[in-house]
């Protein structure tokens, strides 16, 4: 975890750089955040705020079902076992496609 940033740095960071403030350009359409674990940047509670405002604006987008939050084991990294099947559909397809 960053340490030597102020509690406001943080705050910004977290609302106009962080989750909620990139998924607000993003929704309605589909979105899919995946959050490694070990990674150090954020702790999961703040990851975990992040992810439930991200549902509100989704939700208030009326789509709610077009964002989805995962748990990826390791650090910050792509866990394309977790993105593909999301990305396959909102698509509209399957893996065996």
């Amino acid at each position: 975890m960053i340490t030597d940033m102020d509690k406001w740095t943080r705050i910004r960071l977290e609302v106009l750089g962080g989750l909620p403030g990139v998924a607000g350009l993003i929704a309605p359409r589909h979105l899919l955040a995946v959050s490694g674990r070990k990674d150090a940047l954020f702790s999961e509670e703040e990851i975990e705020r992040g992810a439930a405002l991200t549902r509100m604006i989704y939700e208030g987008a009326e789509r709610p079902e077009h964002f989805g939050h995962r748990w990826g084991n390791e650090g910050h990294r792509f866990y394309s076992d977790l993105m593909w099947p999301f990305v396959l559909e909102a698509c509209g397809m399957s893996e065996s496609q």
